[in-house]
């Protein structure tokens, strides 16, 4: 039998204070889950947001219209950083973010996971702060961001539409994505003058629509695509710059096999071929429209009965 002295038994009773004041502090955070939809407007409303880890309705960030001056969202946090979403890692419903005075997403970090739709609306230019979000359950739609698209790295598979604004995109590298149930849809005018970045892209369930390519010298990018299920529609918007479209030719899609619906090209005033297309066995249809200097469509021979309209 050991028996301890009184000073040892002392010493033993502090150790194991001490290891059980230990443990306490390392415990994680108790989850906080708001069953809510939050529509968030000020950054009073921010700021007095406990540390919620889950939200499992939608979240509605944008400025108070009646006075959009008065109190903007400028971040997603306390002044020293806690609070807010520093803690959120998931959310059940939509993630919307409208016009607020956000730069940027860094408050994001520890987000996982988004049950339903993402949109990002100017003047965020920084989506960073969403790179840990492996899952999006529906459309993705991004307006107005500069740099790139790294932010949305941690996505393989995109389960809706796929929307980009790609006005002050200097690049869309960053995409991880290998398919898209829904639609690509790329908008113009394109600060970047190809479609790097998107290789990984394999399949498209819904359509391709590339309007007003301004700015867009090629497809190069593309070249992963084999299917698109629905329609490819390259479009430009003469209203805004008279048909002038700096791309002069589909190379970039060589690899792309069947359209299951239109094959749709309007107002590229410099196409004379439809040679990017080599690879194509199947299209539903075609429709060319106010191409001026088209001369060829021999790369669809073979793909239709009667393969113009």
């Amino acid at each position: 039998m050991r028996v301890l002295c009184p000073s040892a038994r002392r010493l033993a009773g502090l150790l194991f204070v001490l290891a059980f004041a230990v443990s306490f502090a390392v415990l994680p955070t108790q989850a906080q889950v708001c069953a809510c939809d939050l529509v968030i407007r000020t950054q009073s409303e921010i700021d007095a947001l406990p540390a919620y880890t889950e939200i499992t309705g939608t979240v509605l960030l944008e400025h108070d219209y009646d006075a959009p001056w008065v109190d903007p969202i400028t971040r997603l946090t306390r002044a020293d950083g806690t609070g807010g979403f520093s803690m959120l890692t998931r959310i059940g419903g939509d993630l919307l973010i409208k016009w607020t005075d956000l730069t940027d997403l860094d408050a994001l970090g520890a987000l996982t996971s988004i049950g339903g739709h993402l949109s990002v609306e100017w003047p965020i230019q920084d989506i960073q702060g969403l790179r840990n979000v492996t899952s999006i359950w529906g459309d993705i739609f991004i307006d107005a961001v500069s740099g790139d698209l790294s932010g949305l790295q941690g996505l393989t598979s995109v389960n809706g539409d796929l929307s980009i604004y790609a006005y002050n995109l200097s690049s869309l590298a960053g995409l991880n994505v290998t398919s898209i149930q829904g639609s690509l849809s790329l908008f113009g005018e394109f600060a970047t003058p190809t479609l790097a970045g998107l290789e990984n892209i394999t399949t498209i369930g819904g359509s391709l629509n590339i309007y007003n390519p301004e700015g867009l010298e090629s497809l190069e990018g593309l070249s992963g695509l084999t299917s698109i299920g629905r329609d490819l529609e390259i479009r430009a918007a003469r209203f805004v710059n008279l048909g002038l479209v700096p791309f002069s030719s589909l190379e970039g899609l060589n690899n792309l096999q069947s359209i299951g619906g239109d094959l749709e090209i309007d107002d590229i005033s410099d196409l004379s071929d439809l040679s990017g297309l080599s690879s194509l066995q199947s299209v539903g249809g075609v429709r060319l429209w106010r191409l001026p200097d088209l001369t060829s469509i021999d790369a669809l021979a073979g793909t239709l009965n009667t393969p113009s309209d």
